[in-house]
């Protein structure tokens, strides 16, 4: 009954994302010759996808997991979490200017006080509904499906800003492109696999690490989504975007990091 109740939960999470994603795409007031272009922004931003997919089917490989992880955490990943985002952020928003005002300093930080509790909780959400529904019970498992439903998301996200730029102005199009696939190496895919990781560490008993790395992988994710989100990660140095650079670099070292000490960990034990 339990199982089934949660079955229920995801396939209502993914019909509304399902019509929410779409019914966007369809209200856009555009030709249908500019439709045809922005499909190619979309395949622009889809590069990334490349060198992910290619990347998950390594780790899948090294660490025994069912195929079908990354195509599904992707897909769910995808029209599962945006929505319930999009109206949290929204009542976040509006709960801050409630409260503070409207006054510039607000508006400058109000992505960063609302997207990263707002987004995390609800991609874990999905994450925890699969991770039930697939009955995972391994360090590694979680961090894949995980990074996976983060990578979804990220994608549905890309999709939803080039959508919004084509009904601003569409001569932008591609620049926004360019923009979204420049910060792709470091966005929700790393998040949403930190967190993930970190709760299942904390709470599980089949963990293979201590609650302190947990609890740090958690804290990490948060505030990696905040500062991303803040107007410091517009500071540059001449051309370089210096915080922005860091902050790639350093997300990149933990997840890393993590593989290695995950494949170590699982070697141990299948010795063990």
């Amino acid at each position: 009954m339990k199982n089934k109740l949660i079955l229920v939960i995801a396939l209502f999470l993914f019909a509304v994302g399902f019509d929410y994603e779409l019914l966007g795409l369809a209200a856009l007031p555009i030709k249908n010759q500019q439709y045809l272009i922005l499909l190619v922004s979309f395949l622009l931003v889809a590069l990334f996808l490349i060198p992910a997919t290619y990347l998950f089917y390594r780790l899948e490989k090294k660490f025994k997991l069912p195929y079908y992880f990354f195509p599904l955490a992707f897909v769910c990943g995808y029209f599962m979490p945006g929505w319930l985002a999009a109206y949290g952020n929204q009542a976040g928003v509006e709960i801050l200017h409630l409260v503070f005002g409207n006054g510039e300093f607000i508006k400058a930080w109000q992505d960063a006080l609302t997207a990263p509790i707002v987004e995390e909780s609800v991609k874990f959400l999905v994450v925890f509904l699969l991770l039930k529904l697939l009955k995972v019970r391994r360090s590694a498992a979680v961090f894949v499906l995980g990074m996976a439903v983060g990578l979804g998301f990220q994608f549905s996200e890309d999709v939803s800003y080039l959508v919004n730029q084509a009904s601003q102005d569409f001569s932008q199009i591609f620049a926004v492109a360019f923009s979204r696939l420049s910060g792709a190496l470091a966005s929700h895919w790393i998040y949403t696999g930190l967190v993930s990781l970190g709760v299942f560490t904390i709470y599980s008993k089949n963990r293979l690490f201590s609650k302190k790395w947990g609890f740090f992988w958690v804290i990490a994710a948060v505030l990696l989504h905040f500062v991303w989100d803040t107007p410091i990660n517009d500071f540059q140095l001449g051309e370089l975007s210096i915080v922005a650079d860091s902050l790639t670099a350093f997300s990149l070292f933990l997840i890393f990091q993590i593989i290695y000490q995950l494949w170590q960990q699982e070697k141990s034990s299948l010795i063990g």
